[in-house]
């Protein structure tokens, strides 16, 4: 049985409505408890003008429509569905459980993605840095570059260290 055909079967016993995000913003506070039997619909709130949740609720969409239908699907069902969340909630908390789980610096990348990304907000390449040794700005040729040149990086290696002062108890 592939997952699809599970999570049809669990809809129609559940008598669960298809998966669409809300029209209008639902308030946590106002929503009626669910039971497994037959959800009862949240209490919608009045539509607000296009805020910093529904830009949020706009960003999670795009981003889950570069994701496999399946899983997309998976997490539209659980933000909705299951735990009456917007979108944008559950995605930021599946990326915090990431980083919790230190699972967040080896990300899955789908082959459909682009590999090379152009004009990267924070890209380093893109910006000057001050020189470490001589303070004259330059543009690194690889991350994490400190100095300007190799000679720049020889004279500060042959600095002599500062001394430190050691408290005698």
């Amino acid at each position: 049985m592939n997952d699809e055909t599970r999570r049809t079967e669990i809809r129609t016993h559940y008598q669960l409505p298809p998966v669409e995000p809300p029209a209008v913003l639902l308030d946590p506070v106002v929503m009626p408890a669910v039971s497994a039997a037959a959800p009862e619909p949240a209490v919608p709130v009045e539509p607000l003008p296009d805020t910093k949740d529904q830009e949020l609720e706009k960003a999670a969409a795009l981003v889950l429509s570069m994701l496999p239908g399946p899983i997309a699907e998976q997490i539209k069902e659980m933000s909705y569905v299951f735990n009456r969340f917007p979108l944008w909630v559950t995605v930021a908390g599946l990326v915090l459980r990431c980083y919790e789980n230190g699972e967040h610096q080896s990300p899955i990348l789908e082959p459909s993605w682009p590999r090379v990304f152009n004009n990267l907000p924070m890209d380093p390449l893109k910006q000057e840095y001050a020189c470490e040794q001589c303070q004259q700005t330059f543009m690194p040729k690889r991350y994490r570059q400190r100095f300007c040149s190799n000679a720049c990086g020889l004279a500060f290696q042959k600095q002599p260290a500062p001394p430190v002062e050691v408290a005698v108890a």
